[in-house]
């Protein structure tokens, strides 16, 4: 997919709605910018080490900075999900 965006007088460039909400960019997201030379590469960037931190439940979940709250739940939804599968006594019905 390509897109042309304009670059402002600040030097910032806006990312497409559609394409920041595919990949879960959020305001304070942190992004890696790689020049290959040839082109300009954006990536979600893994920065620091890993935060474990718990949820209201108690459960522990572990984060990266630049890891979006969405990205958060969606990995304890599937944790949840894989869980209740291996054994239905913890899915709560």
């Amino acid at each position: 997919m390509k897109r042309k965006v304009v670059i402002d007088q600040a030097g910032r460039l806006v990312i497409p709605k559609d394409i920041r909400s595919r990949y879960g960019f959020e305001p304070g997201y942190h992004i890696e910018l790689e020049d290959t030379g040839a082109e300009i590469v954006l990536r979600p960037a893994q920065l620091g080490d890993p935060i474990i931190r718990h949820l209201e439940n108690g459960f522990p979940v572990i984060e990266w900075p630049g890891q979006t709250q969405k990205e958060t739940y969606d990995i304890v939804a599937e944790v949840r999900k894989s869980r209740d599968e291996r054994n239905p006594k913890f899915s709560g019905e």
